[in-house]
């Protein structure tokens, strides 16, 4: 993938997360106080986000470069339980804090991602620090 698609795609995955992000807060800060049709709209809300991030998390599993994959991986179990707990009610700082050092891990692999693919692939084959023909196809 070219380096330009990736930061578009990159630059489109942080607003899903901050739409999530967003839509956390409000459920967790007005969530319990809403009447029922308002409350269930900010669950939609949530939902929404939460699929956003969701469909982009499987496109970096299923394409990223490796570290990408791996941080994306972990952070399937991670976004899940985190949005579970806060529709729920569940306003645990545990869970809040572990979102936000997933989102920051995510953030650094990509930003390493755009700043290797500067370099680029040489020879048709993988760049440095790749693991496999993957990291070099989504280079292009």
């Amino acid at each position: 993938m070219r380096r330009a698609d990736k930061r578009k795609f990159y630059a489109g995955f942080q607003t899903a997360m901050n739409k999530f992000i967003v839509s956390t807060s409000h459920l967790e800060s007005y969530g319990s106080e809403a009447d029922g049709r308002v409350h269930m709209d900010m669950i939609s809300n949530l939902a929404e986000a939460f699929t956003a991030i969701r469909n982009g998390l499987s496109e970096l599993m299923l394409t990223g470069p490796k570290n990408i994959r791996d941080q994306a991986e972990n952070a399937v179990s991670i976004l899940q339980s985190y949005s579970l707990a806060v529709e729920m009610g569940d306003q645990s700082e545990d869970k809040s804090s572990e979102f936000l050092r997933l989102r920051d891990r995510l953030y650094e692999a990509m930003r390493a991602d755009l700043e290797r693919s500067q370099e680029g692939c040489v020879g048709g084959g993988p760049g440095p620090e790749s693991n496999s023909q993957i990291d070099c196809l989504w280079e292009r």
